[in-house]
């Protein structure tokens, strides 16, 4: 018997393998997809809370059911929450319902040779949007090439955002936000070539 009793947002704790997602709940359910180890998702019901059970999901469009033993569950992100996602981290400013504000805080792939900022992301059953950049946000980075501002919600650049990019690094912004965008960095103190993405 499934309820919402156990609903939320959990994270995939496997040790590595990504966790099975199955047709029907149970191991003998046909496995329809795996799912990252510490990726967040949101469970809409479970069989209980013991660890043979079981869990309602999505992952990708795709529906179906895990084992409650990989599952951690997370808390509600409130302000002042790091978020990590992807190659990133997040600050969260704001909570409003299931929607998030978050300021893009650290770029964490010192290997990467370019970066990007979207525009927003879902993790759990929470929709965060990027609203701003954070004062040394590349300080973790090696030699980026370029930096894609996907975000066309940004309303704050601290300064030395970009203190640590190289001077020839080529910052990339949405067509329509070209003038604004061009100001803000300006006024976070860098001097980098700023363009509209291709």
């Amino acid at each position: 018997m499934f309820s919402k009793k156990g609903a939320g947002d959990y994270q995939i704790a496997t040790e590595s393998t990504p966790l099975t997602l199955r047709k029907t709940p149970g191991k003998s359910g046909i496995p329809l997809i795996g799912i990252p180890k510490d990726m967040v998702i949101a469970v809409t019901k479970t069989s209980g809370s013991k660890s043979d059970d079981w869990a309602y999901t999505s992952y990708k469009g795709i529906k179906g059911y895990v084992s409650m033993d990989f599952l951690k569950r997370v808390k509600a992100p409130k302000k002042g929450d790091s978020i990590a996602y992807e190659d990133a981290l997040y600050s969260v400013i704001s909570v409003s319902g299931k929607k998030v504000k978050a300021a893009y805080k650290k770029n964490t792939d010192a290997k990467a040779t370019s970066a990007v900022i979207p525009d927003s992301f879902i993790r759990g059953s929470y929709t965060y949007t990027i609203t701003s950049i954070s004062s040394k946000a590349f300080s973790a980075s090696g030699k980026l090439d370029s930096v894609e501002i996907k975000s066309e919600s940004i309303t704050s650049i601290s300064k030395n955002a970009f203190k640590s990019l190289d001077k020839k690094t080529i910052i990339k912004v949405p067509e329509k936000k070209l003038s604004k965008y061009k100001k803000l960095i300006k006024r976070s103190g860098a001097k980098l070539e700023v363009s509209k993405k291709a």
